[in-house]
């Protein structure tokens, strides 16, 4: 082709002939690394073989029978490499045919094709479930899974991130078995969006949603013997319906929508599905940050930063739910105690933001009562000595507000009854916390 003694469709041709045999020599030798050529070469030709202006449906068709190459070498012979290059080659391929679609004069030409072919790539969903299916059956023509020291090590660094996150020990597909489901559909959907940008994002977001319903559903099959896939479709349920509800709902309101959401996971999942609770976590925390990023920001008033400021109390309220649940639990309090620290920061700001436009004192009151409250709340008999902290951290920030904020912003006279009216705070504070028998105790 370079010497121009071929054509370019030629060269093509040559170079998926090699890919075929070199995929049927490695299946009959049982070489992983004639399987590696095949699939590297196979989806490196469009990119090595430029044609200019080519047929992005004829490309679909190609990218499409490479991938069905590449699966069924791993359903056959579970060499993982193989899965990992072709669901890495596919994706980063398709996103190219995208973007190219997207750049010619007549971009819905073609957009079936690539339509169709990411509607199909659903089935890395289910590839590794399929996996497993068939080595069940016995058949020699199924391969185990090769365990190599590499293999082990990070199997080993997945029971240790699983214990972390309450899981269970992990198996040698345990790393495809959660990425390919959980990964794909939403790949597929970010795509299709690229592919149809005159769409209205709410229609991604509903499909989303359908998918999470529909990943929920499967959970209640009882055909199904591994209890790890049921795990997966529990997560992927949540995973797609959190990203759903971001996408269907305007801002702000999708933020505590999708925070009501992780803490119906909290508080109905089983600890066994750390991934379904790991993604509510990640979502609180999500939520938290942007709040705390918009309120920083100073971005809007009015109207739309009163939407802001209920969405951050409704928020906050279901980060404090899910605080409480995860601190009566021995194994997750820390993370309850972190959680509830950047919620109750979190509540701060909002304060701030909110009454700081209405008149600045009313900030430094409003905080000196929240921190007076935790001090005595803190005394009474059962109660976190986390209260007593994020109380004096408090009272510590009335006390930098007074000197810094309002003595050189408030007339003389509010001056005063400010410092009056915190310095009786403080004083009744101090007479609440000396030491002595504890309110509800036998002296």
């Amino acid at each position: 082709m370079w010497y121009q003694l071929i054509s370019i469709p030629t060269a093509r041709l040559a170079f998926f002939v090699l890919a075929i045999l070199s995929t049927w020599i490695s299946l009959q030798e049982r070489r992983e690394i004639f399987a590696v050529i095949a699939v590297v070469a196979g989806f490196a030709t469009p990119f090595i073989l430029i044609a200019p202006g080519g047929s992005i449906t004829a490309l679909s068709l190609y990218l499409g029978v490479m991938t069905a190459m590449g699966l069924t070498i791993y359903l056959l012979r579970g060499w993982h490499s193989i899965v990992w290059i072709t669901f890495v080659a596919f994706w980063a391929s398709a996103a190219a045919a995208v973007a190219d679609s997207s750049s010619r004069s007549n971009p819905q030409h073609e957009s079936f094709a690539l339509s169709a072919l990411l509607i199909l790539a659903a089935a890395f969903a289910r590839v590794p479930s399929l996996r497993r299916e068939l080595l069940l059956t016995g058949a020699e023509r199924y391969s185990g899974t090769p365990v190599t020291g590499g293999l082990e090590r990070l199997m080993q660094a997945l029971d240790s991130l699983g214990t972390a996150l309450g899981g269970g020990k992990s198996k040698p597909d345990s790393l495809v078995f959660w990425s390919l489901p959980l990964l794909s559909p939403f790949l597929a959907i970010g795509l299709l969006e690229g592919v149809w940008p005159g769409a209205p994002k709410e229609a991604w977001g509903l499909a989303l949603v359908l998918l999470g319903a529909g990943a929920f559903a499967l959970t209640r099959s009882r055909a199904k013997r591994d209890a790890e896939l049921t795990h997966v479709e529990v997560t992927a349920a949540v995973l797609w319906t959190e990203l759903g509800i971001v996408r269907l709902v305007f801002a702000p309101e999708n933020i505590p929508l999708a925070s009501i959401i992780a803490v119906l996971v909290m508080l109905s999942a089983a600890r066994r599905y750390a991934g379904a609770r790991t993604v509510a976590k990640a979502t609180i925390a999500i939520a938290l940050a942007a709040i705390v990023g918009h309120e920083l920001g100073l971005a809007e008033v009015g109207l739309m930063h009163l939407r802001w400021v209920l969405s951050g109390i409704a928020t906050i309220g279901c980060a404090a739910l899910i605080a409480q649940a995860l601190i009566s639990d021995p194994v997750e309090k820390m993370q309850g105690t972190a959680l509830a620290v950047a919620a109750y920061l979190t509540g701060l700001i909002v304060l701030w933001r909110m009454l700081e436009p209405v008149w600045p004192p009313l900030v430094t009151t409003s905080y000196a009562v929240l921190g007076a409250v935790l001090l005595v709340l803190s005394r009474r008999p059962g109660m976190s000595p986390l209260l007593r902290y994020l109380g004096g951290l408090t009272m510590m920030v009335v006390v930098a507000r007074l000197l810094l904020v309002d003595l050189s912003t408030v007339e003389t006279i509010w001056r005063v009854l400010l410092f009056l009216v915190c310095g009786a705070l403080f004083l009744y504070t101090g007479y609440r916390m000396q030491p002595g028998p504890v309110r509800g105790q036998k002296k």
